[in-house]
């Protein structure tokens, strides 16, 4: 097999798995190979790989007769191989996951995370004990609070029974209701009593917050459940139809299911930290992971603070050097021509970063839509305003 270095990719052996593959088993292969990988799957943001001839894909050739060909081609021709303006520090990581893959067909059925990647699983995932019992039709779950910024990359069903099929969407949440569609599974059938995880079409990321994990179902279902414990909501949704997105009016109930949601933390990011406003996010906070900014923001060399509007270069403020105090709360940006200052936790909320005009805000602000804005917890966010467009996105790094 290959082993490479994360931080630089080389060739150390030879491959010694030369099975062959044909276009036609390479080609559903290659396109869970992407979702794999835990990358956005658009043509405008991702390179990994073409079919022709075989599977060309991270600098490697499976051909359909012959043995594999091996060819890596200089390391700054990768740029656009892991995202689009990926630090080429980051392309070790897909390509130690593709060469430490026993075979191809694993990536059909087995979930898969980055090598130093942490998993997590919210929701319920213990055993409820009880069976539900779901009728076809309905599009129908739970919030789900996630406390950690994940990827998600599967959504976890205890089933009861098999011989149907189900979708699953995983929603945002708007006031306490499902709203924006951020992740499907796609139809699939139910073949296994038990534990089902199930990959998302195109894996995403979750800051730490509410969602809601809808399912529906083909024919009568059953799932692991209790009586006591999450109201529910639903709407009627005939099956093998698109999930809708806005999610519109629902129903309600009270029901817990052994729905639960899988993602991976990434644990070795080379001390940056990337958060952006999900969908529907205009006027409330999207709170920044505490953790990692006190890590970062939180010694006597701070850390480096960039704001922007996604894909906007006029509108990047930054980097600008950032201190956070753990214990005081206090907080200032040293750099800027004008320092500015603040603390957390005061009941007075301050901006301390802004990118466009009345865009996007680094604040130390709890907003919520249609409530007055708050500082009662030791807690930064990321603050969509009304200068930025419903399809604009607000973007702030961190770096150690």
């Amino acid at each position: 097999m290959l082993i490479f270095s994360k931080r630089n990719p080389r060739r150390v052996n030879t491959w010694q798995n030369r099975t062959s593959y044909s276009r036609q088993t390479v080609k559903p292969v290659y396109t869970n190979l992407l979702r794999a990988l835990c990358v956005p799957t658009h043509s405008d943001q991702t390179w990994l790989g073409v079919l022709k001839n075989g599977l060309n894909v991270l600098g490697f050739h499976r051909c359909p007769n012959t043995h594999v060909g091996i060819t890596l081609q200089s390391l700054p021709d990768k740029k656009r191989l892991y995202e689009q303006s990926a630090f080429l520090r980051r392309i070790g990581k897909p390509l130690v996951l593709w060469l430490g893959l026993v075979g191809l067909g694993n990536l059909l059925t087995t979930p898969v995370a980055l090598a130093g990647d942490e998993v997590k699983k919210y929701g319920h995932v213990a055993d409820l004990g009880e069976n539900s019992s779901h009728g076809a039709n309905y599009l129908l779950g739970s919030k789900i609070t996630v406390t950690q910024d994940i990827v998600l990359t599967h959504v976890g069903i205890i089933f009861r029974t098999t011989n149907y099929n189900a979708q699953v969407g995983v929603y945002s949440d708007v006031a306490g209701n499902p709203d924006t569609l951020l992740a499907d599974t796609g139809t699939f059938a139910v073949t296994a009593i038990g534990p089902v995880e199930t990959p998302v079409q195109s894996q995403v990321s979750l800051p730490a917050g509410n969602y809601w994990f809808m399912a529906v179902y083909s024919s009568t279902a059953s799932t692991g459940k209790s009586d006591l414990g999450d109201s529910y909501k639903y709407t009627a949704h005939s099956f093998g139809m698109p999930l809708p997105s806005p999610f519109g009016p629902t129903s309600d109930g009270k029901n817990s299911f052994n729905y639960y949601l899988v993602g991976r933390v990434d644990s070795d990011n080379d001390g940056e930290y990337v958060l952006e406003t999900p969908p529907n996010s205009q006027f409330t906070t999207v709170p920044v992971n505490m953790e990692k900014l006190i890590a970062y923001c939180a010694d006597e060399s701070g850390c480096q603070i960039t704001l922007s509007i996604k894909d906007d270069p006029g509108s990047v403020n930054g980097p600008h050097r950032f201190f956070y105090s753990d214990t005081t709360k206090q907080w200032n940006v040293s750099s800027l021509p004008n320092p500015a200052t603040g603390q957390d936790k005061n009941s007075v909320t301050e901006h301390i970063l802004q990118a466009g005009n009345y865009a996007c805000y680094f604040t130390d602000g709890e907003y919520v839509i249609n409530q007055n804005p708050t500082d009662d917890q030791a807690q930064l966010g990321l603050l969509k305003w009304s200068g930025a467009g419903p399809t604009q996105t607000c973007v702030l790094t961190i770096d150690d």
